[in-house]
């Protein structure tokens, strides 16, 4: 049976890429971004619906999905590093660019988490992915921003779980950690390499393709995170490259995959 997907960030990179394989799987896709032009070019190729969509504006994403329709599963791979302001130590960063970073990668997953649940709510059902990623494992120098928001969404993904377990729903909520892909950020990483000179090595591997993660894997992820077998991982974070078929038929406990302080030595 067909399912309805969409694919926020779906016009380019990873986003394009599990987009695209979900249509081949004969489902109906639909993908929103905010460029008009790489939402047409990429809606034709992949033979999806295309829609111009901010994440930021929460009333827009809820209009998106009305048109798109109910979704079966919302993927959210939009996300940007934050440009050169953004990028580089904390004391030398822009503010504007600062919070449009948090903004786009924070409050947009909230806005579409929140979007994506009353829509599936009234059925008990669904599958909701967000792209959180290494910066929220670890301290990223040169990414604070970029990081302190992916945190966030890992939080955001965990908390929304409990919530609807709480309640006894079906939905599913997953975080998805897509490894070192090449695309426009890595790019990005080496057009900032006065900022970030720790990160230009393994960048420049990644672009050249010595090094880093192919985007099918992430794509692969999602297709089994929309799969019944796939229910222990919810609430958690899954990189692409574990062993996560392995995972679901053993005892995770309560804080594999997920945010939390580790306690400090005892005498």
């Amino acid at each position: 049976m067909s399912r309805m997907v969409m694919v926020f960030g779906g016009a380019r990179g990873i986003g394009a890429t599990v987009a695209r394989a979900f249509a081949r799987a004969g489902d109906q896709v639909a993908i929103a971004a905010r460029s008009q032009a790489e939402v047409t070019t990429a809606a034709r190729e992949i033979g999806a619906t295309g829609h111009v969509c901010d994440i930021l504006d929460a009333v827009a994403v809820e209009a998106m999905m009305a048109a798109a329709g109910t979704p079966d599963m919302v993927i959210n791979a939009a996300a940007i590093q934050g440009g050169r302001g953004g990028i580089g130590p904390v004391w030398d960063t822009d503010p504007e660019a600062v919070a449009m970073t948090i903004g786009i990668n924070l409050t947009g997953a909230f806005n579409v988490t929140r979007a994506a649940l009353r829509a599936m709510r009234p059925a008990g059902k669904g599958t909701l992915v967000q792209f959180s990623g290494g910066a929220s494992t670890g301290a990223r120098p040169g990414f604070a921003a970029y990081g302190a928001a992916k945190t966030g969404v890992l939080r955001l993904v965990e908390t929304a779980q409990a919530e609807l377990d709480a309640e006894g729903s079906g939905i599913r909520v997953f975080a998805l950690a897509p490894g070192a892909v090449a695309t426009a950020m890595t790019r990005e990483v080496l057009d900032n390499a006065d900022r970030v000179p720790g990160e230009v090595a393994d960048a420049g591997d990644i672009a050249d393709g010595r090094a880093g993660v192919p985007p099918e894997m992430a794509a692969e992820l999602c297709l089994f995170l929309a799969t019944e077998a796939a229910a222990p991982l919810a609430g958690r974070l899954t990189h692409v490259r574990e062993a996560y078929r392995d995972y679901v038929a053993r005892d995770l406990g309560s804080d594999a995959g997920r945010l939390r302080r580790a306690d400090y030595p005892r005498a």
